[in-house]
């Protein structure tokens, strides 16, 4: 499954969410679903397709996770 949540007056769209069943995942369903949102959102008048990554419900499995090394120091 694939959604497309579209801002700015429709001339942006994020891609949230993507979900490939696990028994058909390495087969291009997901690269198939993606072009299909590009090409619909496109069609609505969309300049730009971006992958959202936040999870600000604690909604999903990486709810809450720090993904990211803080390299950044203050001197």
């Amino acid at each position: 499954m694939i959604g497309g949540q579209p801002g700015y007056n429709g001339r942006v769209y994020e891609l949230h969410p993507l979900a490939v069943q696990p028994d058909i995942q390495g087969r291009g369903v997901g690269r198939a679903l993606v072009g299909d949102l590009e090409r619909l959102a496109a069609s609505l008048g969309a300049l730009t397709l971006y992958v959202g990554s936040d999870d600000e419900d604690l909604m999903t499995s990486l709810g809450g996770a720090d993904l990211y090394v803080d390299t950044c120091r203050d001197s």
